[in-house]
């Protein structure tokens, strides 16, 4: 028999997380949030409150998929109103908080399982195959859990989580600010935004097929400083943003091609100094 779970907040995450629970064969005995959502959940699961400590007492497992600000505050007043029962197992799902952050619950084993992926709606996303952060004084219990409902279970530090997540912002929310703002642009010429993705796509591909180094392209790679001159001219037309942007970029690239042999030293010092130059 599998552990029963209360999920405290019924959002993109907490909805995914506790179908896939639903499906592996855990009970969901009861949902919180300040105020009932129309998440899928409440499918699989009738017994709601506005009070957190009125359903997690009724779990082996307490799952917080609140917001990150609000994690350690909410397990504090949990705990504080005896809302756990001695031996649960309190889980958060930040990627940058370590599971520390629940140690108010105490005679409680405590977990941080994240998942690197992207939630986007309250409809439930399968999340078979997907690679999950586990940390915390219970590792073992998280990779099981992890694996029930088809994941990929990565043992990590709480020292490094914070460098991880970071990590993870670069490709979700920074990727797509990124391609966003290059939509823009396309449009500002009169060309499909979509050129933008397509392009993007076709570079993971080659990343995933030949790796990093042999993926490089365009007038870093071929140390053509004039186009680099000229595009940068031509950005100021749009914003001073987008220039920084790719000022920041293109040294990004002259330093990863430098380490990576595939531009010399002096080469890379031509370049910078182009960059540096307003």
């Amino acid at each position: 028999m599998k552990e029963s779970v209360a999920i405290v907040g019924t959002g993109k995450v907490g909805t995914s997380l506790g179908v896939a629970l639903h499906n592996a064969g855990y009970k969901i005995v009861g949902l919180s949030s300040r105020s009932r959502s129309d998440s899928p959940l409440f499918s699989v699961c009738k017994n709601f409150s506005t009070r957190p400590r009125e359903i997690t007492a009724l779990a082996d497992i307490v799952i917080l998929t609140v917001p990150d600000d609000a994690i350690e505050s909410v397990c504090r007043e949990i705990a504080g109103l005896g809302g756990f029962r001695d031996g649960s197992l309190i889980i958060h799902t930040s990627g940058a908080l370590s599971s520390d952050i629940l140690s108010s619950a105490k005679g409680c084993r405590y977990l941080s399982i994240h998942p690197v992926k992207n939630f986007t709606s309250l409809c439930p996303v399968s999340l078979e195959g997907v690679y999950f952060s586990v940390e915390g004084s219970d590792a073992d219990t998280g990779v099981r859990i992890v694996k029930d409902i088809g994941g990929i279970p990565l043992l990590i530090n709480r020292e490094g989580k914070l460098l991880y997540h970071a990590v993870l912002s670069f490709s979700s929310s920074h990727l797509t600010g990124l391609i966003g703002y290059e939509m823009s642009i396309l449009k500002r010429v009169g060309l499909d935004e979509k050129l933008a993705i397509l392009l993007a796509e076709d570079t993971l591909k080659c990343i995933d097929e030949r790796g990093i180094k042999d993926s490089f392209s365009g007038p870093v790679k071929r140390i053509d400083k004039g186009t680099i001159k000229k595009e940068i001219e031509a950005l100021k037309g749009v914003s001073k943003m987008a220039v920084e942007t790719y000022r920041l970029l293109t040294r990004l690239s002259v330093y990863l091609e430098r380490e990576l042999d595939i531009i010399n030293g002096k080469d890379a010092d031509s370049l910078l100094e182009i960059l540096k130059r307003e």
